[in-house]
Order: structure tokens, then C-alpha cells, then sequence
């Protein structure tokens, strides 16, 4: 509800207590050629594409920052005390992707002069220069009069009322249950041994494993694995080994953190599926309820991975080392089926994992490498 003259008298002293710079790596393309060479950037060109004072190397954006600040504060119209702090306005020239922008309002408010700025207002195309690549700084020296009209509620919707910058404080994140909060460690000298077996040999294999992947897939079966056994021999103390079910439930969660991809997805289902069947079953005992469970896990892993014997991957070892154990023929009988599967593999079709994507003339003749890895294992514990 103000005058005209009173309008002017207010726009008068903004534009004498402020001052601008901009940069940009490019000139307005649509109006004219490129002047701004690759790799390069100007400081304090026109809106209109006029050349700037100033062509420096690509910077990072705290050196950006820097720059411009030093140029708008040494202005005259800056020299003034602030003795309330400025208002600084954070302008996309046109073509700067919005979380660029946001990049440049972090260096700004990392900078040494982060402290004198007491509203910000953007980052916003509030004066643009058609396409041009680059944004501009502006600094208001405030007084309580500015800061209030700043702040103030404005029916102009591409307007961004000024707001006191913060950085927003870090979101929380879930804490995830522990594998091993439910359970107390505990001894089972035989079941122990037989997991460093396995995960020694794991590791040992890693080179091979990761060699045959990069025939059919991309060449990490052996670093995942390895990484499994790790993971799981700095575990070994924590692992409640006297339960079955337990145990289980401990190497699922350790897959499934340890491994990545969809191999310690389908590994942590495995582990998870023997681990419901051994507490159905109540059994205490690994002979026992052992193969019938193992068998069970594999049944989870495939109805969740929707392979299965015969499609050229691990199941091809898994399936039948868990059919021998349920025959009865031990960790040897396990160990001589899953080498049996391995080598069908060679020549068996691909019809899930990696391998469906590469050309018969690179699989065939080639083990699976996941496949592989059951076998490596099998024989290891045989021993």
C-alpha cells in the first residue's frame, strides 16, 4: 500500500547496498557462438552475453565460491559496514542442473564468509539468461527494515522468500537388529571346523573362481565368496554353534550383509529356509535334521530365485550334494555328486544367472563358477 515514491525510495537503497557477480562456462548459445573455450569459465560476464572481466580454468566450486565473493565484496557499494549481516540471492543463469546449484549453496555455506550471511534467498532461476551455463551471487547489505521484507509472505510464486540458511540436520537411520542379538555363542568343535574348512577354502579359491567367472559373468564369484568366508571366520566366536537352527539363522544374516548381489540374497534364503525347518523340527541334532533341512533351504532359494536343477548355476551342485546326504552317504557321497554336477554344467544351457546373456561359444565347456564354489566347499569338508 505504499506510494510509488516510497517503492523507488526502497528500490534505490537495495540497489545501492548491493552488489553482483556471476560466472558461467558457457555464452547465451541461442543468441549467438560460443566465445567461452572447453574447460573453461568466465567471471562477471553479462546477462546478455557481454564477455567478462576474467577466463580462469574450471574450478571447484569452493574456488568458485571464493572467487565471487571476493569481487562482490571488494565493489564499492560493499565497502559499507554490516553491521546486520547480508542477505545473499543464489541465481541460475539458466541451464544449471538444480542439484549443481545445491552444490554451490553447500561451498557458500562452508565458505569463511558462511557466518555474515543471515538470509538466503534460492537457489532459483530468478534472473536468467536464456541457456546460459552458469549462476551469479548477489549480496544485500541488510538492515532490520530488508530482513523483515525479505522474509515476508509474497503472493509471486516463482519468488523464494528468504529463509536463514542451516544445513538440515542428518536423518537417522534404522538401526538394524544384530544377527547375533538373539542368541549366546556356544561350542560345537566338529560344526566349527568344518566352517573353517569351508570358508579357508573359499578364500584360497578366489583366484580361480573369479578367472572362471570372467568366461560366463563378470568376474567376481570368487571375490564374493571370498568375502563370505571372511566375513563368517571373524565370526566364529560369536556363533552359537550347540543350535543348529541358530547357527543357521547367524550365516543367513552374515550372506546376506557380507556377499551383495543376488548370490547373498539367495545364500541368506537358503540359510533362512534351513533355519524354519530346524526349528520345526526341534531337533538338537546336525545328523538328524542336517540334510532334510539343507534340502528345505534349497527349496526356499529356488522358489525365490526361480532357477533350479538343470538352469546352470549353483543348484546344479546343491541339489544333488543334498540328495546324496539325504541317501545317506555322507559329506564324501555329497562331495562326488555336486563335482558330478559341476562338470553337467559344462554343457548344460543357461536358463538363469549371468550366463544367459553370453554367447554358447564362450560357456560351453565352462563349469559354473557358482556351481564351482559348492564343490570347492563339499570337498573341503569331505576331508
Amino acid at each position: 500500500g505504499k506510494s510509488l515514491a516510497e517503492v523507488k525510495a526502497a528500490a534505490e537503497a537495495v540497489i545501492d547496498a548491493t552488489a553482483s557477480m556471476g560466472v558461467s562456462l558457457s555464452s547465451v548459445r541461442r543468441l549467438k557462438p560460443e566465445m567461452i573455450a572447453q574447460k573453461k569459465m568466465e567471471l562477471g560476464l553479462g546477462i546478455h552475453g557481454e564477455p567478462g572481466f576474467k577466463t580462469l580454468d574450471i574450478a571447484s566450486a569452493t574456488v568458485v565460491v571464493d572467487e565471487l565473493m571476493e569481487q562482490i565484496l571488494a565493489s564499492v557499494r560493499m565497502q559499507a559496514e554490516a553491521p546486520h549481516g547480508y542477505a545473499c540471492l543464489v541465481n541460475n543463469l539458466g541451464a544449471v542442473p538444480q542439484l549443481e546449484m545445491c552444490i554451490m549453496v553447500s561451498a557458500l555455506m562452508k565458505s569463511k564468509w558462511a557466518g555474515s550471511i543471515k538470509l538466503l534467498l534460492g537457489p532459483a532461476p530468478l534472473c536468467t539468461s536464456l541457456d546460459m551455463n552458469g549462476m551469479s551471487l548477489s549480496l544485500l547489505r541488510l538492515t532490520p527494515q530488508f530482513a523483515d521484507l525479505l522474509s515476508a509472505d509474497t503472493a509471486c510464486a516463482a519468488w523464494p522468500r528468504a529463509v536463514a540458511p542451516c544445513f538440515p540436520a542428518p536423518v537417522l537411520g534404522i538401526k538394524l537388529k544384530d544377527m547375533f542379538d538373539d542368541f549366546k555363542p556356544s561350542s560345537d568343535a566338529v560344526i566349527s571346523a568344518l566352517l573353517e574348512k569351508a570358508c579357508k577354502a573359499l578364500i584360497d579359491a578366489k583366484g580361480v573362481l573369479d578367472t572362471l567367472d570372467g568366461k560366463v559373468g563378470d568376474a567376481d564369484c570368487g571375490s564374493t565368496m571370498a568375502n563370505a568366508g571372511t566375513k563368517i571366520m571373524e565370526a566364529l566366536d560369536k556363533m552359537p554353534f550347540a543350535d543348529p537352527a541358530g547357527t543357521c539363522a547367524c550365516l543367513g544374516g552374515l550372506c546376506a550383509h557380507s556377499m551383495g548381489g543376488s548370490s547373498g540374497v539367495l545364500m541368506s534364503i537358503m540359510f533362512m529356509g534351513m533355519t524354519t525347518e530346524l526349528s520345526k523340527s526341534g531337533s538338537k541334532s546336525w545328523a538328524e535334521a542336517g540334510p532334510k533341512a539343507f534340502m528345505a533351504g534349497l527349496e526356499a532359494m529356488m522358489a525365490a530365485g526361480g532357477a533350479s536343477k538343470g538352469s546352470r548355476t549353483m543348484l546344479d551342485a546343491l541339489l544333488p550334494a543334498a540328495e546324496a546326504l539325504l541317501e545317506g552317504k555322507g559329506l564324501a557321497g555329497a562331495s562326488a555328486a555336486a563335482d558330478a554336477g559341476v562338470e553337467a554344467t559344462k554343457n548344460t544351457h543357461p536358463s538363469a544367472g549371468r550366463a544367459v546373456n553370453v554367447p554358447e561359444s564362450r560357456w560351453r565347456g565352462v563349469e559354473d563358477p557358482g556351481a564351482k564354489a559348492v564343490s570347492i566347499v563339499f570337498a573341503a569338508i569331505s576331508k
